[in-house]
């Protein structure tokens, strides 16, 4: 019995989606899962120059990227033909860093601000910018060698911004300039500022998401505690249920 009960608890366990991102206007996104490609379908291939693979949040082997201060990936989404100066936009991805220097998370190219921007300062919190106004800072530093998700982004008239499913920022868009024709991690395209940690799960959308949403994606959809036991105790009584009408049967 005790072997069919693990049995149980491991299908349970692994059979549960660990992250479902919503597809609903998701103009780029590159989860790094075995190649660079684009998932929302725009065929915006990421092109890796240094970046090695390493394990992702949850341990699996090659599915995030390591950038050791000298590294990029250059993802060509081009914002310009995407999206008007200002429209809704969200910008989400994962990091992961111990690193005490300033250093570039996600930049525009050319960088005329650049106008999208996630940037690691050297006390450890995280500033945004978008549409080449600041988006705020983090509440705290978060160069602790932990992963955590980042979103930020606006619906047209507000702009916010999260760390770890947990609002930091809301406030009026504070510019809405447009100039950027791909989106660069680990560096900027004067070269400067590069980043020594971790990335993976880089998402844009024409839209703004919803706190829901935000928080589902930070949170990736592992399932309570109680609801995995709550289910495998009904799966265990089941199985002795069967065993039960076995023994009645022979």
């Amino acid at each position: 019995m005790l072997r069919i009960t693990l049995l149980l608890f491991s299908l349970l366990f692994f059979s549960y989606p660990v992250v479902a991102i919503p597809t609903n206007g998701l103009i780029g996104g590159w989860v790094f899962s075995g190649d660079e490609t684009d998932i929302s379908g725009n065929g915006n291939t990421g092109i890796v120059d240094g970046a090695t693979r390493t394990s992702d949040r949850f341990g699996v082997s090659g599915s995030a990227y390591s950038f050791d201060g000298n590294d990029k990936i250059i993802l060509p989404l081009d914002l310009t033909t995407e999206l008007n100066a200002g429209d809704p936009i969200t910008l989400s991805l994962w990091f992961q860093t111990t690193s005490a220097s300033s250093q570039i998370l996600l930049a525009g190219n050319p960088g005329g601000g650049p106008d999208f921007l996630s940037l690691v300062r050297s006390d450890g919190l995280i500033q945004t910018r978008l549409y080449g106004g600041s988006a705020g800072f983090s509440d705290s530093p978060l160069n602790d060698g932990q992963w955590h998700h980042m979103a930020w982004g606006t619906d047209g008239s507000t702009s916010f911004y999260f760390i770890d499913g947990e609002v930091q920022v809301t406030a009026p868009v504070a510019s809405t300039f447009n100039r950027e024709i791909e989106l660069w991690l680990g560096t900027r395209l004067s070269g400067d500022l590069r980043y020594i940690g971790q990335l993976d799960d880089v998402l844009v959308y024409d839209r703004a998401l919803s706190t829901l949403e935000i928080s589902e994606l930070a949170d990736n959809f592992i399932p309570e505690p109680s609801s995995l036991i709550l289910s495998l105790l009904s799966l265990s009584c089941l199985c002795r249920f069967g065993k039960s009408k076995e023994r009645k049967v022979m």
